[in-house]
């Protein structure tokens, strides 16, 4: 947990020149929240992140997401109607987890009149890993453990969200290899089944320029907030539903 930062150098006066943002996340497990600002005619020049909680796992997420995000925007010195954007996680991922996050971001910009900006589990991973320089010059693919030996899939070099068979992962792994002359970096509590499926069915030569991020390097709401209001704009909405690739095997209630 991180609450540091200075509001005054962070926010000043809240000038229309600074977008204000808040991302959350609790899709994967755990709760992740950061409130900070992009300049709106630099936005690609670095955030100014105020404050940031991230708890993985994180029993009671919804009670833990509500929380952290209102003692940020008070330590911030600003309150939710300061914030123009509201990024939020919305799957695939955990069933509960999922609706967490978008119930709540729902309801917060139903009151403010906000704008709701959804980003999938795979494309918050990516975001976070470009962060490291040390992974400047690799191919980066995200890989979500799902049901039915199948793997949540997503690659920088075709950015689309998949549900794969391991067999058909390990084959457009492969095929990248073997087309190009990047190494690949692989995160996610998937990476490490895929790379000794990987293993097991490939050319040596080709799995060794493969390498599983360590989890400290995976995504956090401080670095896919920001990717999301440069990106994904097109998915500006008032309203975040759940992404799936596969409906859930769990319901609703019915009341």
């Amino acid at each position: 947990m991180v609450y540091s930062g200075n509001p005054t150098s962070a926010f000043g006066n809240l000038t229309t020149d600074k977008i204000i943002f808040c991302g959350v996340d609790s899709a994967a497990g755990g709760v992740s929240v950061a409130v900070g600002a992009l300049s709106r005619s630099e936005p690609e020049n670095p955030p100014v992140i105020f404050a940031s909680f991230d708890r993985y796992p994180c029993p009671n997420a919804a009670e833990a997401l509500a929380d952290e995000t209102a003692k940020i925007l008070y330590g911030a010195g600003i309150t939710a109607r300061n914030v123009e954007y509201w990024v939020c996680v919305n799957g695939p991922g955990g069933f509960s987890g999922v609706r967490t996050g978008a119930a709540f971001v729902n309801g917060v910009t139903l009151v403010t009149d906000a704008i709701a900006l959804p980003i999938t589990t795979g494309e918050a991973m990516i975001a976070g890993l470009q962060t490291h320089a040390a992974f400047a010059d690799c191919a980066l693919i995200s890989v979500l453990n799902a049901k039915r030996g199948e793997t949540y899939f997503y690659a920088d070099f075709t950015g689309v969200d998949e549900l794969l068979s391991h067999r058909v992962a390990c084959e457009k792994i492969s095929d990248f290899l073997s087309r190009s002359t990047k190494n690949i970096v692989m995160a996610g509590h998937g990476a490490e089944n895929l790379f000794a499926f990987l293993q097991d069915r490939s050319d040596p030569r080709l799995t060794a320029r493969v390498k599983i991020a360590p989890e400290g390097a995976w995504y956090r709401a401080e670095h896919f907030a920001p990717y999301a209001i440069r990106h994904l704009q097109h998915r500006a909405a008032s309203v975040i539903a759940p992404f799936y690739l596969r409906e859930p095997d769990a319901v609703l209630p019915v009341s």
